[in-house]
């Protein structure tokens, strides 16, 4: 295998979603290049001490003919580049060779684009099994034999708090069923050029808020040539789905179950409208598996697990594909398990490798359907498939969590979505079950537990999946979990903490007070994102480590996040049992503060572009949704970012509005941007435009003399020419 070389349904639907949307090479405007350090002034910086943001980086213009702007470090050393415009792949590529052959460059590689596991545009369709209006994939093997058998694993361990990444689209934070299981994670969405958020579609680009605000894509953005996709479609919320397959909240008498009830996801965005770049997703994977680098900010809960349901460019040693390997084998250094979805092209991975699934050290999941077949969505797509992968898991009709909205977010709901992009979750959650039995299992041991093919079930005779192209089996949760020791070690009585819901931003809040019940010896007790306390709630806290005795009061507290409708948490462990303490602050403001009409322009020239002055948007404290009617608008103002499809303005950011003057005289134009509730006008008026009369007449008369007057002026230089300038002296 590969790791020897490395309201139940508010719809009832399924939708096709795909690990790798496609396989085909699709445009970028960005290189990812990593410059030894001796020569990155040169190289990067035309001799300056350091890169600048966004300077013109002379060197690598020339050697690709165009010119290149440097746009930021990466984790890891490396550096991304701009090109002008998004050309294809193959071009890019070449680019990059040339890059490669400059003094001082140790490798250069497209920035390729990321796709989410999901093709959201192809129908919906209603599921003509009514079982299918429940979790089978969580059943027992007496109804459903090529499900991964939870109940039986649940029998021995429900999971607790141990941390599952999810690289994705981000989160919605205030799901019902997610509430008190999900940690404040990071955006590492960056901006498309300066002052542009395309992709990112919040507003702004890389910050603390992992909040997923919709992913749609409409008929006008499809020919953009940086949303390489086929057709224009609704928001994913795919991140969410990913999300609650792993750790929705259970026996709460709402919604689903997850595969692990008590893991704690932490949501890391990595992908925005059409994809992401590999640039952002390394990134993520590093910060989500806790790599200590200075370009990345500090992660407060690393991930033992990190769940990749995406997909895009390739992965190898050699100079293309360098950047996804080198950042999952900084993860697997710190001993995190890397579950990858295989994709779902049908693809030979063995001839058609794709990243991440063909990385080295990555545990790649094929999906499979009801019947233990390899898993078809479509008349043009299946699951991928080959010796790449090393395990199978349900990938047809997954319930999970999303939010209704077709654009922007609207309400909590569930959806049947289908794909390996759901199998990987499925796998990971698993993984959180066995560490929550076993938290000293390597990654190694975990991949080995999960893969050995005596704890999976076995295709059925005759299957389109066999052990040679789909792993070892399909991933059986009780069979893995039985195969492992407890390792005890664990309160008598375990506890939880209950989350709180409307705090005010940035006070500090503590939770219940717990007394913790143990039978022998003390327990060692650690705390991340917060301080605990041993003498009840009105006793001293701290973040040192320590030891709890039998009978201690516990008691956690934290500062509540400074973003609205976000959490913020602090996880215990005791002995070897993981608790979370989540609080979440009260809804966001997305209405500003009233809007004054833009300036008026008066006499301006027929058919030109009229430009507003800034406003600066204030009063709100998360995105708030931006919409044009008569014009475009532009976030901070830039000439390439006017737009006039709907998106998001972060707080205290700038907007500017731009028609066109009307084509005849005296005539009003307006444009109308709506931010939230709040709107604006921006007004023209074309000067009178002559067309007879005295003015026109007296133009006309002017006209003819000054062309009389240039013709005497040629003649008379015929008649007298210039006299000769004498030769000056040698």
């Amino acid at each position: 295998m590969k790791q020897a070389r490395k309201t139940l349904g508010i719809f009832a639907l399924a939708l096709i979603c795909l690990a790798v949307s496609t396989v085909h090479a699709t445009p970028t405007d960005r290189i990812i290049i990593k410059v030894s350090e001796p020569m990155r002034p040169a190289v990067l910086a035309d001799g300056a001490p350091a890169p600048r943001a966004r300077e013109r980086v002379s060197a690598l213009s020339v050697a690709v003919g165009h010119e290149v702007v440097y746009l930021r470090a990466m984790s890891g050393g490396a550096d991304v580049v701009r090109l002008p415009r998004a050309m294809p792949l193959e071009q890019v590529q070449a680019m990059a060779e040339a890059m490669a052959r400059l003094p001082g460059v140790e490798y250069a590689e497209p920035d390729a684009r990321v796709f989410p596991a999901l093709e959201p545009n192809d129908p919906l369709y209603d599921d003509p099994n009514p079982n299918a209006l429940r979790q089978w994939y969580l059943d027992s093997l007496n109804n459903e034999p090529y499900g991964i058998n939870a109940p039986v694993a649940w029998a021995e361990t429900t999971g607790d708090a141990v941390v599952v990444a999810v690289v994705d689209t981000g989160i919605r934070f205030t799901h019902e069923d997610l509430v008190g299981k999900v940690l404040p994670g990071y955006d590492f969405v960056s901006e498309d050029i300066s002052g542009e958020f395309f992709t990112a579609n919040d507003g702004d680009g890389r910050d603390r808020n992992a909040t997923d605000p919709g992913d749609w894509v409409t008929e006008r953005e499809v020919s953009r040539p940086d949303c390489p996709v086929d057709k224009a479609y609704n928001s994913s919320w795919h991140g969410t789905h990913v999300a609650g397959i792993i750790g929705a909240a259970s026996n709460n008498g709402i919604g689903v179950a997850g595969v692990s009830w008590g893991a704690m996801v932490l949501p890391v965005r990595g992908l925005g409208k059409c994809g992401g770049y590999v640039s952002d997703i390394a990134d993520a994977i590093r910060w989500a598996a806790g790599v200590d680098d200075q370009a990345l900010p500090p992660n407060p809960y690393p991930a033992r697990i990190i769940n990749l349901s995406l997909g895009g460019g390739q992965c190898t040693q050699e100079e293309r594909g360098r950047t996804w390997q080198r950042a999952i084998d900084d993860a697997l250094e710190l001993d995190v398990l890397v579950v990858a979805a295989a994709g779902n092209s049908g693809s030979n991975l063995d001839t058609s490798p794709m990243a991440p699934a063909s990385c080295n050290g990555v545990l790649t999941v094929a999906a499979t359907d009801r019947n233990g077949q390899r898993a078809v969505f479509n008349l043009q797509q299946s699951s991928n498939y080959g010796s790449a992968v090393d395990v199978a898991a349900p990938g047809i009709s997954i319930l999970s969590t999303i939010d209704s909205g077709t654009k922007y977010p609207s309400a909590d709901a569930y959806a049947f979505y289908s794909g390996t992009s759901m199998a990987a979750p499925i796998v990971s959650g698993v993984a959180a079950l066995l560490l929550s039995r076993a938290p000293d299992l390597t990654q190694q041991q975990l991949f080995e537990l999960i893969t050995d093919t005596n704890h999976v079930t076995q295709f059925p005779e005759g299957s389109s999946c066999t052990s040679v192209i789909c792993g070892s089996g399909i991933v059986n949760a009780a069979l893995a979990v039985a195969s492992v020791t407890d390792a005890e070690g664990r309160p008598g009585t375990l506890f939880d903490f209950a989350p709180l819901e409307g705090v005010g931003k940035s006070q500090i809040v503590t939770s219940a007070e717990v007394v913790v019940n143990i039978a022998g010896d003390p327990l060692q007790i650690s705390v991340q994102g917060g301080e605990y306390s041993l003498e009840g709630c009105d006793g001293s806290f701290t973040t040192a480590d320590g030891t709890v005795s039998d009978g201690d009061s516990l008691c956690l507290r934290h500062t509540a996040s400074a973003l609205p409708d976000h959490p913020a948490a602090t996880l215990v462990t005791v002995g070897n049992y993981r608790a979370a303490f989540v609080s979440m602050t009260g809804p966001a403001n997305t209405d500003p503060d009233p809007l004054t009409d833009f300036l008026p322009k008066a006499g301006v020239d027929p058919a030109v572009w009229v430009v507003s002055e800034p406003v600066t948007i204030t009063g709100i404290d998360a995105p708030a949704r931006v919409s044009v009617v008569g014009g475009q608008y532009s976030l901070g103002c830039v000439t390439a970012g006017y737009t006039t499809e709907p998106g998001y303005v972060a707080p205290d950011g700038d907007i500017c509005v731009r028609h066109r003057s009307a084509a005849t005289g005296e005539t009003l134009t307006v444009t109308t941007v709506t931010v939230g509730s709040q709107s604006a006008e921006l007004t023209s008026t074309t000067r009178a435009v002559s067309s007879g009369g005295g003015g026109g007449v007296l133009s006309f008369w002017l006209f003819g003399i000054l062309f009389a007057y240039t013709g005497l002026c040629v003649r008379r230089s015929r008649r007298y020419p210039p006299a000769a300038t004498p030769a000056s002296a040698p």
